[in-house]
């Protein structure tokens, strides 16, 4: 326990001094999670530090561990923080002309058109791994070596 949060202490700090000292904390957010202790802790001094307003620190309850599923990634963490953007007007959403290609029609698609926020600094506890899933098949996948078919994913 006391190496893994060492890690995440140390990838906080390799994350505070790669930002660029132009970048101002308006266009940082701060992802918590509320179930694991210290989380907080860690997102809030981060935030001081960088003088990221308190209104961009944003709280999940996500698993305590390192994995998550694809799932539980999307309905815990990926949707509610693009909700809590939208309704911070952080982020804007409207609809997109997806031209054709690659054998697809043409179409329309709702995608984040305006964003004040330029990082997102996940903090000790937030899973950094997201698990394979299996039923999830991309249109164009056929196509597709099969090393590129692979959907597992780092947050």
């Amino acid at each position: 326990m006391k190496s893994r949060l060492a890690n995440y202490l140390t990838g906080l700090l390799l994350a505070c001094s790669t930002l660029s000292a132009s970048a101002g904390g308006e266009e940082v957010v701060v992802i918590y999670n509320s179930q694991m202790p210290g989380s907080k802790d860690i997102a809030q001094h981060y935030a001081a530090m960088r003088q990221v307003p308190a209104a961009h620190i944003f709280s999940f309850a996500l698993t305590t561990n390192e994995i998550i599923s694809r799932a539980d990634f999307t309905e815990q963490l990926q949707q509610p923080l693009a909700e809590k953007l939208e309704s911070a007007r952080l982020w804007k959403f409207g609809k997109v002309n997806i031209p054709a290609a690659a054998g697809q029609p043409a179409h329309m698609e709702t995608r984040v058109v305006e964003s004040k926020i330029r990082y997102a600094v996940l903090c000790y506890g937030v899973p950094s791994h997201i698990t394979e899933d299996v039923s999830l098949v991309e249109p164009a996948a056929g196509a597709m070596r099969a090393e590129l078919k692979r959907n597992e994913a780092c947050v």
